[in-house]
Formats: structure tokens, C-alpha cells, sequence
């Protein structure tokens, strides 16, 4: 004899069922329809963001790693209840079903609100509208200018901040002036680029600083919330850099290496040389890295004959910290971030991060950029053109 179904897995069936084709009619339409896409992109996100933005940037602390610390605890207080009913099966079977019916239904509005609230610009192109660029072939030698450029530009920024003298650097600013000065810098490019217009911001530290060391995180953006959360226990070089990546993830740039350059680009432009610095140092080990691949000799050149002896032991400094963090749990959680981004239409997981070399290259290509010898300063887009429609 077949057992009916209760009323009350019959009401979970039901709302599983409209969630769910929610979320995969909201994926098609914004995969078929461009008019969606556009509505999205240009209006339902910019005015979703700024309004999260109001609601919980005026708090002192992180609402989203709050929210985080509930879900997690929501996930094991649903795990050992699972657990509790599979031990007493033959008791309380009854409660397995609606239990995991439930979880499925709750990780299906999840999953709608991320990609409603953020995730949908994973699948849009924002970079190329805003800035006219895209990912291109590059030859070692356009990919050797740029190092030579990026190398150039920490050398200058290092002998404006050092000590006479000396090789160190005094102490970068504190935090929150950090986060203050960074929407600044990114309204003093919006006449040029209007997707930089930054009218409100959200930016505080991370509550989860230690652990983030770990996976060696410098930051990460809250889709939920639209927080953009900053881990201040590394040395001070990457933070104004980090903080402009970040913003960038608020302003809808959601692929990393567009964070990337968007990122470089607002703290490369900036009127302290420490946001210079600390742009400029981040990015060159990307594009090290890429010409070590094509042409190791070229890459220790620059590493050990034009850097400053400074600039590469705040490098040292950087890798000193992060090794007493290296171990399985490093792995584990590089593991399952390189799997998030892949499940993000970025194919190059965690590599990804490192395709901000085509796109520094297309960009100043496209503006007829010549490589600068080591003396000058570094060219500044406040002057370039509007990016070309594409």
C-alpha cells in the first residue's frame, strides 16, 4: 500500500518547487534577454547596492560577518539535527524529510538573494562597457613593458615615502583613514569613467581577520550586505590597494581581475603616493609572474636590478608574515575558493586574479601609452579619453 504524502512535506514540495523555478527562469532570463541583462546591470543592481549601502554603512561594525557567524551556526544546529534523526531512524524518520526539505528550500532563497543582490554580474561584462577593454594576446615584450612600468612606479613612490637614508617606510595611515580617503579617489575619476561614481560606501574590518590569514585573504566583498570587509592584520602595504579592490566588487566589477584593475587604476591615480605604492606593489607580481613563464631572466632582471633593495624586502615582509599561516587549512580553504569562482563563470579560479595583465596592457594600449623611462612620472588617466564604446 502506498503511503500518502502529509500536508506538510506536501507544502514543502510546493514552495521547493517556486523557489527553485525562480531562481532558474531569473538565470535564463538573464542569459537570453538582453533588455534584463541591461535592467539589471544598469538599474536594478546599482540602486539595490546603494540602498544596502545606507542601511548598513553607518554601522561601526561588520553586519555581514555577523550574519555569517548565524548562518554557520544554522548550518551545524541543521546538521546535528539531521544527524539526531538518522541515529533515531526508526523513531523519528518521520521528521527527516521535511528537515532536509526545508534546507533545501532556505539554500534555495540564499542563492536567489546572492544572485539577485550580486551574482549576476559574474555574467555580465562590465568592465568592457565602463572602460572599452577586454582580455587580448599580448606579446612578452608588451608584457615586459608593463613590469618595467609598474616597477618604475614603486621605485618613485618608495623614494617619496622612505626615510633619508633608509630603506623602510614610516608607518602607512591609519585604517580609517584609509577607508575614508578611497571613495575620494574613485569620484575624482568618475568624469572620466561615470561607472567609478561612488556616492556612498560601506568599508570596515573584517571581525574574521586571523582566520582570513589563513587562506591568505586580504579582503572579501558581502553580497548580502554590500559591506566591503578589510583584514587589517597583514602589513599595512596591500590595505589601500585592498580596499579600492573591494570597492570595485561594490560598484558591480564582480570577476576578480576586473576588481583588479579597477582597483589599480583608482589607487594608481591617487593623490597619496602611499594608495601609488601599494597599487603598484600588488599588481607587478602578477605581471612578474606571467613574464617568468615566457622569460625567467627577464623577470629576475627586474626583480634584482631595478627594484629597490626597499621595495623587495617590504616584499619579504609581506611572504615572511604569510608563512606562519601556510599549512592544510591554507590548502583546504584555497581549494574551496578556487571551486567558488569556477561555479562563477570564472574559469581560471583563483588564477583568474592574475588576468589583470591583459587588461592593463589593452588599456594602455588602446591609449597610445609608450613606456616611460625610469625618470618620469607615472601616466595618470585623469587626462585620457572616455573609454570607446564596444
Amino acid at each position: 500500500m502506498v503511503r500518502q504524502i502529509s500536508p506538510k512535506i506536501r507544502k514543502w514540495i510546493v514552495i521547493n518547487l517556486i523557489v527553485w523555478c525562480g531562481v532558474g527562469l531569473s538565470l535564463l532570463l538573464f542569459r537570453y534577454s538582453v533588455d534584463f541583462r541591461h535592467f539589471y546591470s544598469h538599474g536594478f543592481y546599482l540602486a539595490g547596492i546603494r540602498l544596502r549601502i545606507l542601511l548598513t554603512g553607518w554601522f561601526p561594525f561588520s553586519i555581514g560577518d555577523i550574519l555569517y557567524l548565524a548562518l554557520a551556526g544554522w548550518i551545524i544546529l541543521g546538521a546535528w539535527r539531521l544527524l539526531r534523526h538518522l541515529i533515531r531512524f526508526r523513531r523519528e524518520k518521520q521528521y527527516i524529510a521535511p528537515l532536509l526539505l526545508r534546507l533545501i528550500c532556505i539554500t534555495g532563497l540564499l542563492y536567489g538573494v546572492f544572485l539577485w543582490g550580486w551574482g549576476f554580474n559574474y555574467r555580465y561584462n562590465r568592465i568592457r562597457d565602463a572602460f572599452g577593454i577586454q582580455q587580448r594576446y599580448y606579446r612578452t615584450a608588451d608584457l615586459m613593458q608593463l613590469c618595467c612600468l609598474l616597477a618604475d612606479n614603486i621605485n618613485a613612490s618608495h623614494r617619496q615615502l622612505q626615510q633619508r637614508d633608509q630603506d623602510s617606510i614610516p608607518d602607512f595611515p591609519a585604517v580609517r583613514s584609509v577607508f575614508r580617503q578611497a571613495p575620494g579617489y574613485y569620484n575624482a575619476l568618475s568624469d572620466i569613467y561615470p561607472a567609478l561614481r561612488c556616492p556612498h560606501s560601506s568599508i570596515k574590518p573584517s571581525m574574521y581577520g586571523q582566520l582570513m590569514n589563513y587562506a591568505g585573504i586580504t579582503g572579501y566583498f558581502n553580497p548580502f550586505t554590500a559591506e566591503a570587509q578589510l583584514n587589517t592584520t597583514p602589513p599595512p602595504v596591500s590595505l589601500p590597494f585592498t580596499v579600492c579592490h573591494e570597492m570595485a566588487h561594490q560598484l558591480g566589477f564582480a570577476a576578480e581581475d576586473d576588481a583588479n584593475f579597477v582597483g589599480y587604476l583608482v589607487a594608481a591615480s591617487a593623490a597619496d603616493p602611499y594608495f601609488r605604492y601599494s597599487a603598484n606593489f600588488e599588481i607587478l607580481p602578477y605581471a612578474l609572474r606571467e613574464l617568468a613563464l615566457r622569460n625567467s631572466a627577464l623577470s629576475d632582471s627586474i626583480w634584482y636590478k631595478m627594484l629597490l633593495p626597499g621595495v623587495r624586502k617590504d616584499y619579504q615582509t609581506v611572504e615572511d608574515f604569510y608563512l606562519q599561516f601556510r599549512g592544510t587549512a591554507n590548502q583546504m580553504l584555497n581549494v574551496f575558493y578556487d571551486q567558488y569562482l569556477k561555479a562563477n563563470q570564472q574559469e581560471q579560479g583563483i588564477k583568474s586574479y592574475s588576468e589583470v595583465v591583459g587588461l592593463l596592457i589593452d588599456y594602455f594600449h588602446r591609449r597610445g601609452y609608450r613606456q616611460p623611462t625610469p625618470s618620469s612620472a607615472f601616466w595618470l588617466p585623469h587626462s585620457a579619453p572616455r573609454a570607446p564604446s564596444s
